[in-house]
C-alpha cells in the first residue's frame, strides 16, 4: 500500500453468518419433513426470508474495505473488487444506517456492513478523498462507542484490573 491507507474489518462474529444461515435452512427443511410441523405457508415464507438474507448478506454486502492513494478495495463472502477513489461520489446508508452504500460514478453501488471500526475508516477515507465529504452517521458512531471488545493498548486506570497491584 502507499502513503495514505485505511483498512476496515469488523470484529470476528460476522464470519459466523454463513453458518447461521445454514442452521436456519436446516430448521426449514426440518419443518418440511416433520409431519405435524408448521403450515406450508409459514415454511415458504421462512425460505423466502432466508433467500433474501443469503443474497444480501453473502453476495451484495461486503465485510472488508481498504483503500490506498488510488483505489478502494472491497471483499465480501462471495465477491471482491476495486474502484478508483475518484469514482466514489457519495456514501449513503440503508436499513437505519447498518449498511453503508458507496455510490460510484458508473452507477455501481458497493454495500458494506457498518460494524465497529467503520466510523474511523470513513473519516480517514474522507480525509484521503476530500471531495467525498462523507461523515459517519449516528449508527456508525453508536456502534463504535458501544465497544463490543476492548481496544488494543487500552489500560485499566481504575486500579481494579489484572494489572492492578503489579508495580
Amino acid at each position: 500500500m502507499k502513503a495514505r491507507e485505511g483498512f476496515y474489518r469488523p470484529p470476528g462474529p460476522y464470519k459466523l453468518f454463513p453458518a447461521i444461515l445454514s442452521v436456519f435452512a436446516g430448521f426449514g427443511v426440518l419443518g418440511l419433513v416433520v409431519r405435524e410441523g408448521p403450515p406450508l405457508w409459514f415454511i415458504l415464507l421462512w425460505f423466502a426470508m432466508l433467500g433474501w438474507l443469503a443474497v444480501n448478506g453473502l453476495y451484495r454486502t461486503n465485510y472488508e474495505l481498504r483503500f490506498d492513494d488510488t483505489y478502494l478495495y472491497w471483499q465480501g463472502f462471495l465477491r471482491s473488487g476495486k474502484v478508483r477513489l475518484s469514482d466514489v461520489l457519495a456514501v449513503d446508508s440503508e436499513f437505519l444506517g447498518s449498511i453503508a452504500v458507496f455510490v460510484c460514478r458508473d452507477g455501481r453501488k458497493i454495500r458494506a456492513g457498518v460494524l465497529q471500526g467503520f466510523a474511523p475508516f470513513l473519516s480517514s477515507l474522507s480525509a484521503a478523498n476530500p471531495s467525498l465529504g462523507a461523515k459517519p452517521g449516528l449508527y456508525a458512531r453508536f456502534v463504535d462507542q458501544a465497544q463490543l471488545r476492548r481496544r488494543a493498548g487500552r489500560t485499566d486506570s481504575s486500579g481494579s484490573g489484572p494489572a492492578a497491584g503489579k508495580h
